[in-house]
């Protein structure tokens, strides 16, 4: 007639049943806030890598930049032509005027190889010299990266 309640599950199964699926739960959650975590370190940290400041790059561009002006200028106070030959001839009568200095960084003219170079410092030990070769197209003065070279000891002013 009544129906007792069969039991179907033993004591306490409900319990365990309960505290592994929120383990489970918790676990997939802890480990979804770890990937979070490490997507914002690696936003941030390329976001420090593109906004970082490169010094060495920057004195680099200012002295390019001022070495071509007073190159233009130069040349046009004697009225020359901006032609390579033309240049070569004016940096190679100049070559102590044409010496920059910018930020304990320097550029100058070498007449034996004729490039450029602009010194700065590596560390406190080694400075590094940057070789520029130059060439001219439609009257303006293209420099092309050669090489670098690090050298032992301090910048000789």
């Amino acid at each position: 007639m009544f129906c007792h309640k069969v039991k179907l599950t033993r004591k306490g199964s409900i319990i365990i049943d309960t505290l592994l699926i929120g383990t489970l739960v918790l676990t997939i959650s802890l480990y979804l806030l770890k990937l979070e975590f490490e997507e914002r370190k690696n936003v941030k940290s390329m976001e420090n890598y593109v906004t970082k400041k490169d010094i060495n790059q920057e004195n680099k561009e200012y002295l390019l930049t001022e070495f071509t002006a007073m190159l233009y200028n130069k040349s046009s106070e004697e009225g020359l032509n901006i032609i390579k030959e033309s240049l070569k001839d004016l940096m190679g009568r100049r070559v102590d005027e044409l010496k920059l200095w910018h930020n304990n960084s320097y550029i100058v003219y070498n007449k034996d190889k004729d490039c450029i170079i602009i010194s700065s410092y590596f560390d406190e030990y080694y400075h590094r010299e940057d070789f520029y070769d130059y060439s001219v197209e439609n009257g303006r003065i293209k420099w092309n990266y050669n090489n670098t070279v690090y050298v032992l000891g301090k910048i000789k002013r």
